[in-house]
């Protein structure tokens, strides 16, 4: 193998061992299910998974990296801080790197 092929085979996983883990914080749970309940009266269909993460990242203030599209509804609904997307004036989204 290339020695550049390894490098890059090797990169991901060196940055995300840099990458800070977001400890559960207390009734962590109980906030993601109340949240998911939320959205789900408000007409939308979350994963599990995807309401853990934007709870997590609500726990922390932390922004998320994301182009998925089913982020969308809880930067509408929640304030979540979703990179490269931005709520703008009429509730809409507008891409940040244009």
């Amino acid at each position: 193998m290339n020695s550049w092929i390894a490098y890059l085979a090797g990169s991901p996983a060196r940055f995300f061992r840099q990458v800070p883990l977001l400890p559960f914080t207390e009734d962590y749970w109980v906030r993601a299910g109340n949240l998911r309940a939320r959205m789900i009266r408000l007409g939308h269909k979350p994963k599990l998974a995807d309401t853990l993460m934007v709870q997590s990242c609500l726990d922390h203030g932390a922004l998320l990296l994301s182009r998925y599209r089913d982020f969308r509804p809880f930067a509408k609904h929640v304030q979540l801080k979703l990179f490269p997307y931005l709520l703008n004036r009429t509730g809409g989204f507008r891409r940040t790197l244009e």
